[in-house]
């Protein structure tokens, strides 16, 4: 069930290429801080690794800048979810 409560504003975008929308994401929350908005959350990027089937997540946070780890490194040709939870 849905509730809106202009006090507590949260978005979610479902996508079916994650590339394509994360690179749009990032220039997108570029623009805006560049423009002096006030960015907060989280957005996820996705690292490529030559040598890997999976790619390292981040999570960048909009409000500071900094990245966190949140995937697991499990070798070259690990299939399953890399997800660090």
């Amino acid at each position: 069930m849905q509730s809106l409560r202009p006090d507590c504003p949260i978005t979610a975008i479902v996508y079916s290429n994650g590339v394509e929308f994360e690179a749009l994401l990032q220039e997108m929350t570029t623009i805006m801080a560049e423009r002096g908005v006030r960015l907060a959350g989280l957005v996820q990027l996705s690292e490529k690794k030559p040598d890997r089937v999976k790619c390292d997540m981040h999570l960048r946070d909009l409000a500071s800048g900094k990245l966190h780890g949140i995937s697991d490194d499990r070798g070259p040709h690990s299939r399953g979810c890399v997800l660090n939870t």
